[in-house]
């Protein structure tokens, strides 16, 4: 009895141990675009599927600032236990388009303005259930179309083949979404946009308060003057030299 009690002891927490796994690997999933495909296939159950960029929100890759790293990522599992779904075998089309008008005037994806094909997205080693494609985005409307088949478990493989675009603040860009999507995620802003202040600002108080970019910009004025002053050196000492010179020549031809 107390054998029997031990084990079911033991499998409950294996069973716990297993679903706060993906639990607690979804947490860096939001906020993404979700749907739940529901497969025809003998002994496949619902799949849960999860798609968006890394590390939310996106901003486009800036010059000294920001390096625009947002990965394409899907997250497969099953709908009703959340246990990742691993040896998927899946690919990505990418469209981008530079902006909501350029978006509104497409009649199709294929329409935009650069459009990658083909691309395949990878399990991330150690994080079952997750896959990338690696890239840098620039600020725009991003689309992705996943496609290949998910393998349930090893027992039966479930086709996809899916569209959806991110959402953006400019306006709707969910024309060419698959049907069955539920949320989003957000396009690439510019990251200027959160810069706070825009530009610097002198301060009006007589306290002493120092506005460090206006220190900044006295330190680059300093330096700028000592760099004039010591390219200055050598022609005023070069000038004094030849004063010199023509001086003593002088001379002698006073004394001659």
């Amino acid at each position: 009895m107390k054998a029997t009690l031990f084990g079911s002891i033991t499998m409950a927490a294996a069973i716990a141990m297993l679903l706060a796994v993906p639990a607690a690997y979804n947490a860096i999933a939001f906020p993404h675009a979700h749907m739940t495909i529901d497969p025809e296939q003998e002994n496949a159950n619902p799949i849960s599927v999860v798609i968006g960029h890394s590390d939310e929100p996106a901003y486009g890759v800036r010059t000294a600032i920001h390096n625009g790293k947002h990965n394409v990522e899907v997250l497969l599992e099953d709908a009703a236990t959340a246990l990742p779904l691993s040896g998927a075998t899946l690919k990505v089309d990418k469209y981008y388009f530079a902006n909501i008008d350029s978006f509104n005037r497409a009649s199709s994806p294929s329409n935009a303005d650069r459009v990658e094909e083909n691309a395949t997205l990878s399990e991330v080693f150690g994080e079952p259930g997750h896959y990338v494609n690696r890239q840098i985005v620039r600020e725009g409307i991003y689309g992705y179309r996943v496609y290949g088949t998910i393998d349930y478990f090893g027992v039966a493989e479930v086709p996809i083949d899916s569209t959806v675009f991110c959402s953006s603040a400019e306006g709707d860009t969910s024309k060419f979404n698959s049907e069955g999507w539920g949320g989003g995620f957000g396009c690439p802003e510019n990251i200027n946009d959160i810069r706070f202040p825009l530009r610097p600002v002198q301060s009006s108080s007589s306290s002493s308060s120092v506005n460090p970019t206006a220190l900044e910009e006295d330190g680059r004025g300093q330096q700028q003057q000592y760099q004039l002053l010591a390219m200055g050196l050598p022609v005023a000492g070069l000038a004094a030299f030849l004063g010199i010179r023509q001086w003593k020549h002088k001379k002698n031809d006073e004394k001659e």
